[in-house]
């Protein structure tokens, strides 16, 4: 997990416990980002999405399909910055906001505009000391930044059957990473599942009994003509481990299912 903090190190929050409770309030890369028209609240507390900013180097470039989000819950935040998901907490007193220590996960970000926004978002984060709430808008400033806010419309839950789900995280303990390949996984609602490890397609059976997620005679089919004895391959024999073992919760939040056994788990967004 890299860290992120203008001017000092982070010290490591819980992310995962943030990605599985607060569910990163995240959507996708490839997500939306509608603004509701709910009351206003008190104060910062909910979930929104960057209507424009201005950062420490100029003005901010929204790119569509790449959304920053920003979710507050008294003193802790987490979103997504374009690209990566961030996690950590702030200092808040009245109309006060500093963002303190803040832990990232380490997407690569392919797209280079994706990639300036994500920076250009991150210094000005950094550099914020107040919070204003008007309405349904939340501007945050700071000497030289402004970013303001729409609350961000809430998204319905995805099925978890019958759903293509993309892997996108990996956690264990409080260290998340990014994945190889394109991992998938598909529950098709008659006891069946298919999916991918990352080099090789997986087939097998399973039983949904509440939250929990049994997964039986997992299996590799094919390798999809890749070379599997590389980074992938170690990833889709983790993968299918984890998912073999004892059952495993499963919670979907949104377009984000998260699957856990202990401290192990994985972070899936819902394909579109």
């Amino acid at each position: 997990m890299s860290r992120y903090r203008s001017g000092r190190p982070a010290r490591r929050p819980r992310l995962l416990l943030a990605l599985v409770l607060a569910a990163l309030a995240l959507a996708a890369c490839g997500g939306g980002g509608a603004v509701s028209t709910r009351p206003a609240a008190a104060g910062p507390d909910g979930d929104w999405v960057l209507t424009s900013g201005t950062g420490t180097a100029g003005a901010l470039v929204l790119v569509d399909g790449s959304p920053v989000t920003l979710t507050v819950k008294g003193r802790t935040v987490s979103g997504r910055a374009a690209c990566n998901s961030y996690s950590g907490d702030v200092a808040a007193s009245g109309s006060g906001f500093r963002p303190g220590s803040i832990a990232m996960t380490e997407m690569a970000c392919m797209d280079p505009a994706v990639s300036a926004l994500e920076r250009g978002y991150l210094d000005a984060f950094a550099a914020v000391t107040r919070a204003t709430v008007t309405g349904d808008r939340l501007v945050l400033t700071g000497e030289g930044v402004e970013l303001t806010f729409g609350r961000e419309a809430p998204v319905p839950d995805a099925p978890i059957e019958g759903t293509r789900w993309t892997l996108d995280t990996m956690f264990e303990g409080e260290s998340a990473s990014t994945v190889e390949g394109s991992p998938f996984l598909r529950l098709d609602g008659d006891g069946g599942l298919t999916g991918n490890g990352g080099c090789r397609n997986l087939a097998g059976s399973y039983g949904l009994t509440g939250s929990t997620l049994t997964v039986t005679a997992l299996r590799f089919v094919d390798d999809a003509g890749l070379d599997c004895a590389r980074g992938p391959g170690r990833q889709d024999e983790a993968v299918r481990d984890v998912l073999s073992g004892p059952g495993i919760t499963a919670a979907v939040d949104g377009d984000r299912l998260t699957l856990l056994r202990g401290d192990t788990g994985y972070g899936f967004t819902a394909a579109r």
